[in-house]
């Protein structure tokens, strides 16, 4: 944009080009004498021209001519006055617009006059020249100004029918009025502001706020703050902003601002300062707003670093995430670091883990996957959505969100998911390379999904479910198919039992649905089955869940068949022969759904919330409860058969790796006369999702039980039998063994099953109970191979939230017996109770893992 005094120049250039044109036009045979001229300079002196009735062409050609410059006349008026407007706008007063525009237009017409018609104006000549220095001294004393447009009426810029009237008018309007408001720089206050939102651990140079709270600002202007200054405070969003949507909000700064749900109302003014409390709404939209100042129509100031980041805000009443209470707050939303529980209902471990909301680069790639997965930026006001959207986008199947999954055991151009300690690392590397990373398990899904719920300021825990059910079919059954030996059959099971399964859960209200709805809502990242033709799931409250609202949005049954379905086992006959003779042998309705767990309030150490789930199993509520979801979702309720033995396992608990395991088979006799039962037992490796990978031992005896009575089957699996498969399974370490009794007379089927956990050698951590900010120290980790397998592609992964990102030792082959130690040294860069998590890992045994704690000053 040209600043005012060029405007002001061609207008009073202009000024004299018109008025030359208007006395070109209307005055004496001016034109005549300039086309004769014209004329002959163009042919030359030997150039006659023909008379015709003693008239040349020049008799005639200066009508069109004369009509030529009266065009002129009205054309560089019309320009004139537009850029004297512009002047006016773009000067720092109307004091020098004027006199500069005056001057231009003296010294020109004087320069013109002496060019067209040869006549030496001196006068015209010594006013221009001291009107000249006159702008000279007005510039001398004027304030600096900024090179933006002053604030103008359209009514100061009446049409006039000489450039000395507009002078008089404008140099009288300058005298009463003051000189135009600039800014100079906009404070936005960051660290204040980070104390009173809850922000401050974000690594982040952005100024990060929540909705629906005030934070400040300063402004330094270039003279005082006046009432009658028109200032407005604009925020953006996004690339096209409408004020109908609320992604462009305009803010009047005023003192006593009107109730509304957004307002920027001054706090303090003092010389050329002025502080403002910028309040947003309760429900604005989250993300990254630029913040502009307007001053009048035509002034705008943005700072060089005008963005910053709108969170969702717990601690606000009005939000539709609030949390009453502190301590929750600090734990769901501001704890960085937690555990996740994994293992089987028989054995419990809580596997720690970095969510890492805070760490650099975090928050700036959080608010990209609000882009990423294309949701509408009006929906981002709502929870709901966005906490439905992050489910789709934390797994790769639908959008190349974050996570690749994957349960084969093999991990070609990835990490193994046993490898993470946390989600940061995941995130960042998502973000540099903009392509989903390999690989993830629900585990994983979940402490990524909780990250980014946590950074966006939404409430959430991982939420682990031990003996989950997935129902592919959706009629609440799981439905197993066994061998004559027991073993599961793969390639006929769709439906299966996880040992565990991992998912989250984000604190809310719904206003979308009827009222009692509020509170935790259940969400899945992990990519199971579709829903409305994407791998995402909930939110689904968790009163919908344990009264079996299986008709509430969203995944409600599919949630619900995860703690609730009833299990079914059938039995294939000669799988391998052309006839197939599928017989039902049990039903369990009590098989899935245990021990739902996640970290405690405050405490490191689990919490049970089964009853948030659940009535206890076999109340009368529970047996309501599933009639319910029953008669919504298929023909009818199941019904229990008769038990007339009942199975039960003898065993000592985790088996060290590398150790026999003995298990007892416990028969007890619930009929009145003695069975003759047919046993048949099967162990069999598999993943924790509950895929069969391997069978260690299969075993088959008869056995006769006197009425009311007990009786016990022994089975050994020696050390050699299991450590050699260890291999094909990698990532969780368990052993399932399934045993069926089946008896003729009366017949019947009885089956159960057990899952043996194995205890793997610790990792040693070595580190100082405090470190100083600033100040390195160092750590150390030993670790001693007593698993009874050579370990190949032995790695030590260790990582520590405010003091190092994860880093890798490669150990290469670690034989049976062998010691390694590693070192690191690191330098604190945040204070508080920083944990450290290491984690060993192999071809053949993974998951072993410990953490340490230093306390930073």
């Amino acid at each position: 944009m040209f600043p005012g005094v060029i405007y002001a120049l061609l207008a009073g250039f202009l000024g004299a080009v018109a008025s030359s044109s208007a006395k070109l036009s209307l005055g004496a045979d001016y034109l005549k004498g300039v086309c004769e001229t014209g004329l002959k300079t163009w042919g030359g002196e030997e150039r006659k021209f023909r008379q015709a009735d003693e008239t040349t062409a020049c008799d005639w050609l200066h009508i069109p001519l004369r009509l030529l410059c009266g065009g002129l006349l009205f054309t560089c008026n019309a320009v004139m006055w537009t850029f004297f407007a512009k002047a006016l706008r773009y000067s720092s007063s109307s004091a020098r617009a004027t006199v500069t525009t005056t001057a231009s237009n003296f010294i020109s017409s004087a320069f013109l006059g002496q060019l067209i018609f040869g006549e030496t104006h001196a006068v015209l000549w010594w006013v221009g020249i001291s009107l000249t220095l006159s702008g000279l001294l007005v510039l001398h004393r004027s304030a600096p100004r900024d090179a933006q447009p002053a604030i103008t009426k359209k009514d100061d810029i009446g049409a006039s029918s000489s450039v000395f009237q507009r002078a008089r008018t404008y140099h009288t309007t300058s005298e009463k009025s003051e000189i135009a408001l600039r800014v100079s720089s906009v404070d936005f206050q960051k660290g204040i502001s980070a104390e009173l939102h809850h922000t401050s651990d974000y690594l982040t140079p952005v100024l990060t706020v929540r909705r629906g709270q005030g934070f400040k600002i300063n402004l330094s202007l270039t003279r005082d703050y006046s009432p009658k200054d028109e200032v407005l405070i604009q925020l953006s969003l996004g690339d096209n902003p409408l004020q109908a949507k609320e992604t462009l909000v305009l803010l009047p700064l005023q003192r006593d601002p009107k109730p509304g749900r957004w307002s920027a109302t001054i706090t303090h003014t003092s010389h050329h300062q002025c502080e403002a409390e910028l309040r947003t709404a309760p429900d604005a939209i989250v993300g990254k707003y630029s913040l502009s100042v307007k001053i009048g129509d035509d002034y705008t100031y943005t700072p060089e670093d005008s963005h910053f980041y709108l969170l969702f805000n717990p601690w606000c009443e009005d939000d539709d995430v609030y949390l009453p209470d502190e301590d929750a707050r600090q734990e769901y939303v501001l704890n960085d670091t937690g555990y996740i529980y994994v293992g089987n209902v028989n054995d419990i471990a809580g596997r720690p883990w970095n969510f890492g909301q805070f760490e650099e680069g975090v928050l700036e790639i959080c608010m990209d996957l609000l882009d990423r997965r294309g949701l509408r930026q009006t929906a981002r006001r709502d929870p709901v959505r966005v906490a439905r959207a992050m489910s789709a986008l934390v797994n790769a199947n639908d959008d190349r969100g974050v996570l690749v999954g994957n349960w084969s055991g093999t991990y070609p151009q990835g990490m193994s998911p046993m490898e993470w300690t946390g989600s940061s690392a995941i995130l960042l590397q998502y973000g540099e390379a903009q392509v989903p990373v390999r690989y993830g398990q629900c585990w994983v899904f979940s402490g990524v999904l909780t990250t980014v719920m946590r950074c966006l300021g939404i409430p959430a825990r991982s939420v682990t479910n031990f003996s989950s059910a997935h129902d592919t079919e959706g009629n609440l059954t799981i439905d197993v198919y066994v061998n004559q030996r027991g073993e599961q059959l793969n390639d006929i099971t769709t439906d299966s039992i996880w040992n565990f399964h991992v998912w989250n859960e984000v604190w809310m209200k719904r206003p979308d649905l009827p009222q009692g709805y509020n509170g935790w809502q259940a969400i899945d990242s992990t990519p199971q089955e579709k829903s409305e033709g994407m791998f995402q799931c909930g939110p689904s409250p968790l009163k919908a869940i344990k009264h079996g609202e299986v008709h509430i949005p969203h995944d409600t049954k599919f949630l619900f068949a995860e703690v609730n379905a009833d299990q079914v086992i059938w039995r294939m006959e000669d799988p391998g022969s052309g006839r197939k003779k599928v017989t039902k042998v049990a039903e369990n309705p009590r098989a899935v759904g245990k021990k739902i767990s996640t970290k405690a309030l405050g405490k490191d150490r689990r919490q049970d919330i089964t009853l948030e789930y659940k009535f206890p199993e076999g109340s009368h509520e529970e047996r309501k409860v599933m009639e319910k979801a029953y008669a919504t979702s298929s023909p009818g309720t199941p019904i229990e058969a008769p038990q007339y033995v009942q199975l039960d396992f003898q065993s000592a608990g985790p088996v060290r790796l590398g150790s026999p395991i003995s298990l007892g088979i416990c028969l007890s006799s619930l009929f009145h006369q003695p069975l003759t039962l047919v046993v048949t037992a099967a162990a069999q490796l598999q993943c924790y999702n509950g895929k069969a990978v391997a069978t260690v031992k299969a075993l088959k005896q008869e056995v006769t039980i006197q009425a009311q009575t007990c009786t016990s089957i022994p089975m050994e699996i020696a050390a050699p039998e299991y450590l050699p498969l260890l291999s094909k399974v990698n990532d969780d370490l368990h052993l399932r063994v399934t045993v069926m009794a089946e008896s003729s007379d009366p017949h019947f089927v009885n089956t159960n099953d057990t899952v043996i956990a194995f205890e793997l050698p610790p990792i040693t951590v070595d580190l100082p109970a405090t470190a100083k900010m600033g100040e390195p120290f160092s750590g150390r980790f030993t670790f001693k191979n007593t698993t009874g397998v050579t370990m190949e592609n032995c790695k030590l992964l260790v990582e520590g939230l405010g003091l190092f990102k994860l880093a890798t030792f490669n150990h290469g082959t670690v034989p049976i017996g062998r010691i390694f130690r590693s070192e690191i040294v690191c330098t604190p860069y945040r204070n508080g109770r920083r944990k450290i998590i290491a984690k060993i890992t192999s071809d053949q045994i993974s998951g072993i893992t410990a953490e340490g704690v230093v306390d930073i000053d």
